[in-house]
């Protein structure tokens, strides 16, 4: 049997980013916080082939295969 859950968690994708990606050591450097950002946004672009607005993702479940498959957005 396959069936697929589609589930939505606001800001899910963005707390596990944030999460992830160390933050600059020095506050201060503007520089280092816009690489930063850029690495950020490079990150949740990748996301986006997954999740939809960044919260919505839908996982096809294969009973018979014993599988989980993420569906692309």
């Amino acid at each position: 049997m396959k069936f697929t859950i589609h589930m939505k968690t606001p800001d899910a994708v963005d707390y596990a980013i944030r999460d992830a990606l160390p933050a600059p050591e020095d506050e201060s450097d503007e520089e280092a916080y816009w690489n930063h950002e850029a690495e950020w946004e490079q990150v949740t672009e990748l996301c986006s082939k997954w999740f939809k607005h960044g919260e919505a993702v839908s996982i096809e479940i294969d009973t018979e295969a014993k599988t989980a498959t993420v569906i692309e957005a």
